[in-house]
């Protein structure tokens, strides 16, 4: 019998699949997040309204609705190449680091989640 490199994919540990699926989650939210923010600095930007209208600039409102979008697409697209590429539990560590410890890494120098505790 001969070996192919076509077969069932190996197992992973339970702690490497909830770590994809807390990552896959930690990545949408994230690339959402940042859409929101540039999409209202957009809208600002767009209109020159804030907390008093003055002349807008469209071309820099336009500009960063495409950041916006491309921050709102950006989570899926990384959240599918982590689930592509990340089939050894050493390899979703790292994605779990970068998903997962980056953002709480921010909320933690920030004072949010000190405020909230």
């Amino acid at each position: 019998m001969t070996h192919t490199p076509y077969g069932p994919p190996a197992t992973q540990p339970g702690w490497a699949i909830a770590l994809k699926v807390a990552t896959t989650v930690s990545l949408v939210l994230i690339g959402a997040a940042a859409a929101a923010v540039a999409g209202f600095i957009g809208v600002v930007t767009y209109t020159g309204c804030f907390i008093s209208c003055s002349g807008g600039n469209q071309a820099g409102g336009l500009v960063l609705y495409a950041l916006a979008l491309a921050f709102l697409v950006s989570g899926p697209v990384l959240a599918r190449i982590m689930w592509r590429r990340a089939r050894t539990p050493a390899a979703m560590a790292v994605w779990g680091a970068l998903g997962l410890g980056v953002p709480l890494a921010y909320l933690l120098s920030s004072g949010v989640i000190g405020t909230l505790l």
